[in-house]
């Protein structure tokens, strides 16, 4: 502790020197600070390398600066300064359930020591990533509709039934401190309504796929060359697979891998409300507005007493803790005495029921193209010379997957989503390997073979996978995607 605090009291002593301000004034006064020199002095604390927390927790001098259209030097450290120093996690000698230990700088009169205790909080952006799209076994899940409710008080937010009585309860109980004087009207969480909650993935999804057509038939059949050749569904289904290749895995089109992304929304799970409409990308209006908050401890307090984190990268946003007493109370309740019973019942598994959808969404891709586009010319050479000649497409007159050509088409994206650096024979291999289990097991069996052969994910609790990648004194968290080889293994619908 007594080596700690001596390279803490060093280095704002240099920081302080650097901004050419006395030491004394620098700590113990309220001073403002310019954005470059706050830049400044957070650029030392990140180079100094002391990620024990932040020195002095709801400092209202250097406050995180970080919006995403900053430039690159400037958004790495003010970044880091937010995800390791600017949010108030408590540390041994800040729990007040544990004995102080002896501190050679207790003497020191500038340093503030503010005391809390500890509240349970959630990282969905470093280390919870998949929280509430995974399972037990790390397999993609997604609601289902019928288990979701009204919170009360709104008109369009929905929840999982056992979180939305846990959210209901919250909100009765901080309407109480309100009645009773002891939640301030000026604070962020007077007014703690949820306003947004369950979102639906399927429609992302769909709205995806559209992109994909689009961009296939607008940018990629289109073109003068291709757009005269593909008069069948064979030559169509040619031309999309090896369209396919082009992108995946960096734009995956599975519902399972799909939701894996950053970009995926936290609240498709039915168990994440956000009371407010904030930018994400706002680090000092988090800050400020919501962390300096005077209730924002007793709102933890609160949140955690019911079930419920907050999002450490969104103050306004709370997610159900389901392995809280609280919540697996209120889980047993609806006959769920276990985690994954919860998910069985409560959760569609994604790789279950996205095998038919990606063979309509196929074949109707061919029938939307045709629709649109039932002609084509086509230059006929004869003894009287050239002319072109209007011709028709081939409309599908049957569907063209049986059991095993879907089976192989799924097992085909899956595999280069995730990027697996096989030959043509691996493939085979793999894929008939795949289709003895469909023989002997059935479907089901099948589609989980396939599924846990080229999951994403590594690892237990909704913790990263291996798509993401962490460097120490680096950088803070990168998600990472290896380089895409487009391998020679293909198939043929």
């Amino acid at each position: 502790m007594s080596n700690f605090n001596r390279k803490r009291y060093k280095l704002k002593e240099g920081i302080a020197n650097k901004v050419n301000k006395l030491f004394e004034d620098v700590m113990d006064n309220q001073v403002v600070y310019s954005d470059k020199e706050i830049d400044l002095i957070v650029e030392n604390i990140i180079n100094a390398g002391i990620n024990s927390g932040y020195l002095e927790p709801f400092n209202r001098n250097v406050v995180p600066l970080g919006k995403n259209d900053n430039k690159t030097r400037e958004l790495y450290y003010r970044r880091r300064y937010y995800n390791e120093h600017a949010f108030p996690i408590p540390t041994p000698d800040q729990d007040i359930f544990t004995p102080q230990v002896e501190d050679d700088l207790l003497g020191y009169q500038g340093i503030s020591r503010k005391v809390f205790g500890p509240f349970n909080y959630i990282d969905l952006n470093h280390k919870k990533i998949f929280y509430g799209r995974i399972d037990t076994h790390n397999r993609s899940i997604y609601p289902s509709e019928k288990f979701l409710r009204l919170v009360s008080g709104t008109n369009d937010v929905f929840l999982l039934n056992f979180v939305c009585e846990a959210a209901s309860d919250m909100m009765a109980k901080i309407e109480r401190l309100k009645s009773s004087g002891k939640l301030s009207n000026e604070s962020a969480y007077y007014d703690f309504v949820p306003v947004t909650g369950w979102v639906s993935f399927l429609k992302d999804h769909h709205n995806t796929m559209k992109s994909v057509y689009d961009a296939f038939i607008v940018k990629y059949v289109n073109d003068p060359v291709l757009f005269s050749k593909i008069a069948s569904f064979d030559a169509f289904s040619a031309h999309f697979v090896s369209f396919l290749n082009g992108f995946l895995p960096k734009f995956p089109i599975t519902r399972s891998n799909m939701q894996l992304r950053r970009n995926t929304n936290p609240r498709m799970s039915g168990i994440v409300f956000e009371i407010s409409r904030e930018k994400h990308d706002d680090d000092k209006k988090k800050y400020t507005d919501y962390i300096l908050d005077k209730h924002f401890l007793l709102i933890q307090n609160i949140a955690n007493g019911f079930g419920f984190m907050v999002d450490k990268n969104a103050p306004w946003r709370f997610i159900a803790d389901l392995e809280s007493p609280q919540m697996r109370s209120r889980m047993a309740e609806k006959g769920c005495d276990t985690l994954q019973i919860m998910f069985d019942k409560y959760y569609y598994r994604s790789h279950l029921y996205e095998v038919d959808t990606l063979r309509k969404q196929f074949v109707a891709f061919y029938d939307s193209y045709v629709e649109t586009y039932p002609c084509y010319t086509k230059m006929c050479v004869s003894k009287a010379g050239s002319k072109a000649k209007l011709l028709y497409r081939q409309k599908r007159n049957k569907n063209p997957f049986t059991d095993r050509k879907l089976l192989e088409y799924y097992y085909y994206v899956r595999a280069k989503e995730s990027n697996k650096d096989w030959s043509q024979e691996q493939f085979n291999q793999e894929f008939e390997t795949a289709h003895e289990v469909f023989k002997y097991y059935g479907f089901v069996e099948a589609l989980n073979f396939i599924n846990d052969k080229t999951t994403l994910i590594v690892g237990d609790g909704a913790n990263y996978g291996n798509i993401i990648k962490k460097d120490e004194g680096k950088r803070i968290i990168s998600n990472h995607q290896p380089s895409y080889k487009r391998s020679n293994f293909s198939i043929k619908i």
